[in-house]
């Protein structure tokens, strides 16, 4: 049986693709779980998102079945970020009511979404 999880990871660090690197070095049981830059070079600038702006930092995103959050947001405070506090981790999953959201790289849950059923 599946069971998906949407993740996003917000960080406004400018070596964000260095850090994207790290973050899909995270490995559990052989399996990698690559996320993906908004700001990924085919994507053409501003067209795919709104506004008329440039989006202020990076989101990577990814949706995976069997997803080990926990695992993740452990993995998330390792990395050298340029501003700890300001990485914004967002998670939803399946049957679940919205996203989780937790900060400073995954150290902190501030909003925990409940159950639908």
């Amino acid at each position: 049986m599946s069971f998906v999880t949407t993740i996003m990871v917000f960080t406004s660090d400018i070596n964000s693709s260095i850090r994207l690197e790290q973050v899909n070095a995270f490995e559990l049981n052989g399996i990698f779980y690559r996320l993906e830059s908004v700001e990924k070079p085919c994507a053409p600038p501003f067209q795919w998102y709104g506004g008329n702006k440039k989006f202020l930092g990076d989101l990577f995103i990814g949706s995976f079945d069997k997803f080990p959050k926990q695992e993740f947001l452990i993995y998330l405070q390792t990395i050298d970020w340029e501003y700890p506090d300001e990485v914004q981790v967002f998670v939803h999953e399946e049957n679940r009511s919205g996203f989780s959201v937790y900060s400073h790289a995954g150290k902190v849950c501030v909003y925990e979404s409940s159950d639908l059923f």
